[in-house]
């Protein structure tokens, strides 16, 4: 999570907590604060026994600083810290003290040992509580309420009472007493034996407790600041109550008291409200003569000392006055004397800590350098000196001011001048290959301004880098790690499986490890994942485990287990499974967060049926088997799909489900000529329908299929595209724009005919512009690299670009989630599709309307800063250099990043490619072989000025409004509305930075600038209609048109329907009016007659 503060309720500031300080930052507890500053606790622990730091802010709530370590916490989120009313800088809290033993064990088992410390400067020192006979003191707070009301203080000044006891530390309640102090909690003394309830009455006149441990006729009352009690007895003849609740006024100002208690007789109970009045125990008022002028703190002398800047002299009845106070209640403003600053009245800075003496403020983290700043390596700037005053202090500067700004270097802002505009840091590795990689890219809620990669190599060794690969570490050394699990929905956490059950991770990108004990080792099953995550609840974890897998005998096989605190316990879910999944997903309607499907060989025999089983209450009672007989399910953006076995066993069926509770039986077109439906591929449904592709053909080496597209609900279908390409293991050249919604490209076996006869496949791209409607073959470049017209013509002379199914890594993509309109691709011009290694390098900056050659040959592409810098390099091939383009491929400039040749398997950058570094991944090539390797590449040299972006005047800035487009339409309506995306003029020298930093978000629509009227690309065919040569819908020959009235039970909703044209709408669409070729004749749906 992330903090986010304002201070008119109009602009927010994201919090910023110390970079050197380990925070998860997992929950916060805004404490009460003042009108200068902010405190704020944040959970540093696991929520079994939750632990925190407390922090304050500076006066605007932005920077925050550490005031002390392992504050205690429950899991409601409420903090043992209270301020003492009415006097500044006074604060009470309760620290663990056995955090180290808690971080080692967290299950729970171990209590937590508590210290009571109290700071009189708003928390920069702290100091144990001490009795007057000077043994430390610790006091039950707020994590162990038991009354109303504030813990320990009053409007009186300086009154304080707690219940508690002395020793090294907190015992539990029932073995406290109380405990007294009126010098706002620099001295204690015990007032009562046990522990009682108690409160202030007429502004700390009249001190009340009732005892808290066993039943009771009686209470005790003290009018001399609590040095003496008197007891009273509640007049209940002989019989005791239990008391349940001691309170009067909030403002402590009347002499009126109200106890609720109750008694219990056999297997009856009362229950009594007693009103206590000390109105007479005096007769008068008090005069000025019984008042004293209190100063908050004295030293050993009795002298007044200062406080946050100042003396601080409060009014308060005397402790030996025989009156009451009788007045309305205003809050306690001290007479003050301003002091003349010491170093007690400063605090170190952000990013500072104090020395191990405690004398200096020594820099932990980086420091912000000005604009303009660094231009050379000698350079220096003016910045903080590392301490700061204490905000709320009011002293007199001195000459002498800690806080007064000096020369500081810019080494010290992390911030070293760089020799070129670009930079490259190559790193060499003593292992063969690089097995896996991730990014831990930081998102809006991340703290830091890291960019963390994690990398496994085929030595099991794993290394992570925070600077993205300018510098590396060995991290988790001698745990023979097999595996890496990112977290599916939280950046900042990552898995370290080994083959044991011992699995560490981290929840900070890597500044911190932990571990727990997984049920037992990971399932051998590589098909399927051994984890699964929640997309709600970060803690909630499931675990596919190998069971009776080793010499024990028995049949190997796969358990599910759950586990709702992140691997301190784990409950078992199914046995025999192949697989299981948390359900809830965004977008896919609301039901229960338990919701959890899982595969399972029924009767738990691994030579039966698969079944699919659900359950909402973790299998404990509800059990559901929605299929009895499934190949596999898939749980898409909006859908969760799932591919059965019809009884005959000779065909799959789809179903579909939107909610996880109601599946809808798919309906295929009939024009779909595969008697015998053998295989699935569910490729997308992020645009309200599910597309899908079935195997037509599973030849080996000549597998093809048909592209079904769905309606809104996923259970009826309609044919988009026929003889698409796949491979063996199932994957299809079908790729999305990953910004532009209706973009697709996908590849298709144009001679399905041929192969039959021996051909090998020749396959074509072809590119859809409204979610698969209509599909073309892609427009070839007009030039090609030699600047020359293309010697082909028509169809014979269109671009292919080799797709899905030739791809290393499958993260390597056509386009990027932050360059809107902008896509790569190898391939060649011509009739057919050629040789991945006789292909150049393409590029689009439209959308796929128009194509441009970047470069001739083959290239790997990766998209940085937004599409502002793109990177290339040559694939497979011995090189030294980069090429990078700034202006979306209209000139490409070189970059030689080593001085001796390279062979680059791969180029990366961070996912949302916002980033301006890139790293390159491969072997160096010298005399002495080949040695893995991997290069950073900096390109933020280039400029440090950020782009401006105005959102009410967009055009006037460094942006400009881009516009996407259907290219058979002369307008810009694309869906039935114009849409508008922020884009940075190429001419611009500046950058953009992280998504989250960007106003609004580039990536996103600027706004709906219209809606448009239907034309043909707002339709697609209805079902059981098929597309002709010319574009039309016509009925499938021997069909029968689709029974609209069958939409009235599927949404009750809707009042009436129309007779079938042939067409629909395109789930994606907002036109109206126009050409709508969906309307014929209307009728009203049955119930709902006019």
């Amino acid at each position: 999570m992330a903090l986010f503060v304002t201070t008119d309720a109009e602009h927010w500031h994201r919090a910023e907590f110390p970079s050197d300080h380990r925070l998860e930052e997992d929950a916060y507890t805004i404490l009460e604060s003042t009108n200068y500053s902010l405190q704020v606790d944040v959970m540093t622990s696991k929520t079994m026994q939750p632990i925190g730091v407390l922090f304050s802010s500076n006066s605007q709530g932005t920077f925050f600083t550490r005031l002390i370590e392992h504050t205690n916490r429950n899991r409601h989120g409420l903090v043992d810290f209270e301020k003492i009313r009415g006097i500044r800088g006074i604060v009470l809290v309760n620290v663990v003290d056995n955090w180290e033993k808690l971080d080692l064990d967290p299950s729970g088992r171990i209590d937590k040992r508590l210290r009571s410390q109290i700071s009189f400067d708003d928390g920069r020192t702290w100091d144990n509580l001490t009795t007057d006979k000077g043994r430390d003191l610790h006091l039950h707070s707020v994590t162990n309420l038991h009354n109303s009301g504030r813990i320990f203080s009053s409007p009186a000044p300086g009154l304080v009472m707690g219940i508690g006891n002395t020793g090294d530390y907190l015992r539990p309640y029932d073995q406290g007493d109380l405990y007294v102090s009126d010098d706002a909690g620099l001295t204690w003394w015990k007032g009562q034996e046990g522990a009682h309830k108690y409160e202030f009455g007429d502004q700390g006149s009249v001190l009340v407790a009732v005892n808290d441990e066993e039943t009771t006729d009686e209470i005790v009352y003290s009018i001399d600041h609590g040095h003496n009690w008197i007891k009273a007895d509640l007049g209940l003849e002989g019989e005791k109550v239990r008391a349940r609740m001691l309170t009067t006024t909030p403002d402590s100002t009347t002499q009126k008291f109200l106890l609720v208690a109750s008694m219990i007789a056999g297997s009856k109970s009362k229950h009594y409200i007693f009103t206590i009045d000390f109105a007479g125990l005096h007769e008068r008022t008090c005069k000025s003569s019984d008042f004293e002028r209190w100063n908050a703190r004295v030293d050993k002398s009795g002298d007044p000392i200062c406080v946050m800047g100042e003396q601080q002299f409060y009014e308060r009845r005397k402790a030996d006055a025989e009156c009451f106070v009788n007045r309305d209640f205003k809050d306690p403003v001290p007479d003050t004397k301003p002091c003349d600053c010491t170093e007690e009245d400063f605090e170190c800075d952000f990013n500072f800590e104090r020395s191990f003496d405690g004398e200096t403020c020594i820099l932990s983290g980086k420091l912000d350098v000005p604009t303009g700043a660094c231009k050379n390596p000698e350079d220096t700037f003016k910045g903080t000196s590392g301490w700061r005053r204490i905000p709320g202090n009011n002293c007199l500067p001195t000459k002498n001011d800690l806080a007064r700004e000096v020369d500081r270097k810019c080494s010290e802002a992390g911030k070293e001048p760089k020799g070129s505009e670009i930079s490259s840091e190559i790193t060499p590795f003593d292992a063969n290959s690089f097995r896996e990689y991730y990014y831990l890219e930081r998102t809006k809620s991340s703290s830091g301004k890291d960019e963390t990669v994690v990398m496994r190599t085929d030595q099991q060794q794993i290394f992570l880098t925070r600077d993205h690969g300018k510098t590396w570490e060995e991290i988790l050394e001698d745990k023979h790690i097999q595996s890496i699990w990112p977290h599916r929905y939280v950046n900042d956490e990552a898995f370290f499986l080994t083959a044991g059950t011992t699995v560490y991770y981290t929840m900070d990108r890597g500044e911190t490890f932990r571990e727990f004990e997984a049920p037992a080792p990971p399932t051998l099953d590589t098909r399927v994942p051994v984890m699964n995550f929640h997309p709600n609840q970060k803690d909630w974890l499931i675990w596919i485990a190998a069971k009776d897998c080793g010499l024990s005998g028995g049949i190997c096989h796969s358990d599910a287990w759950v586990s709702k605190n992140r691997g301190v316990s784990w409950e078992p879910l199914r046995q025999f499974v192949r697989k299981c999944e948390f359900i809830t997903e965004e977008g896919r309607g609301r039901h229960d967060e338990k919701l959890v499907y899982c595969e399972q060989y029924e009767n738990e025999n691994l030579e039966h049926r698969l079944q699919l089983v659900s359950s909402d209450d973790w299998f404990v009672e509800d059990v559901t088997v929605p299929f009895d007989d499934i190949v596999d399910f898939a749980t898409m953006s909006e859908f969760i799909i799932v591919a059965a076995r019809d009884p005959d066993q000779k065909s799959l069926k789809v179903d579909a489900s939107i909610d996880g509770k109601t599946f809808a039986d798919a309906q295929f077109p009939r024009d779909l000529n595969v008697p015998v439906q053998r295989a699935y591929t569910v490729l997308d449904s992020s645009t309200h329908s599910v597309f899908l592709h079935v195997t037509v053909n599973d030849m080996l080496g000549q597998e093809y299929g048909t592209i079904i597209k769905s309606n809104s609900n996923g259970s009826s279908y309609v044919t988009s595209l026929n003889y698409v390409n796949r491979n063996t293991p199932g994957y299809v050249d079908f790729e999305k724009s990953q910004v532009l919604q209706g973009v697709a490209i996908v590849n298709i076996v144009d001679n399905f005919e041929g192969m039959v006869i021996g051909e090998t496949k020749k396959l074509k791209t072809m590119i859809t512009h409204n979610d698969g409607a209509e599909w073309d073959l892609l427009p070839a470049p007009k030039k090609d690299a030699d600047g020359k017209d293309f010697v082909c013509a028509g169809d014979k002379c269109s671009l292919h670009l080799h797709g899905y199914t030739e791809r290393n890594d499958p993260r390597d993509t056509y386009s990027s989630p932050s360059a809107v309109g902008v896509m790569m691709g190898v391939g060649n011009v011509g009739e057919y599709l050629g040789r991945y290694g006789d292909g150049d390098t393409f590029m689009t900056t439209d959308g796929g309307i128009s194509w441009k050659w970047a470069k001739k040959g083959t290239y790997q592409w990766e998209y940085g800063d937004q599409g502002a810098v793109i990177v290339i390099v040559e694939r497979g091939t011995p090189t030294d250099v980069v090429f990078y383009t700034l202006d979306e491929g209209d000139t490409w400039k070189e970059f030689i990043f080593t001085d001796k040749p390279m062979e680059i398997d791969d180029i990366s950058t961070v996912p949302s490619d916002s980033s301006r570094m890139f790293m390159l991944w491969g072997h160096e090539i010298g005399h002495g072989g080949r040695k893995l390797a991997t290069v950073n590449l900096d390109f933020s040299g280039l400029t440090d000025q950020k782009c401006q972006l105005d959102e009410d005047h967009p055009e006037e800035g460094d942006y400009y409004l881009w516009k996407p487009k259907h290219p058979k339409q002369d307008n810009h309506c694309l869906f039935g509305h114009v849409s508008q995306f922020h884009r940075k003029r190429t001419d611009r020298i500046c950058y953009n930075g992280p998504l989250f930093e960007v106003s609004h978000g580039i990536t996103k629509p600027h706004d709906i600038a219209k809606n448009c009227s239907c034309t043909r690309q707002d339709f697609e065919c209805d079902y059981n209609y098929a597309r002709e040569i010319d574009g039309t819908c016509a009925l499938v020959k021997g069909m029968d048109p689709p029974n609209h009235i069958e939409d009235c039970s599927a949404d009750p909703t809707l009042i009436s329907y129309y007779d079938p044209t042939g067409y629909r709408r395109i789930p994606l669409t907002t036109c109206s009016g126009g050409q709508e070729l969906n309307v014929a004749e209307s009728h009203p749906c049955p119930g709902k007659e006019p």
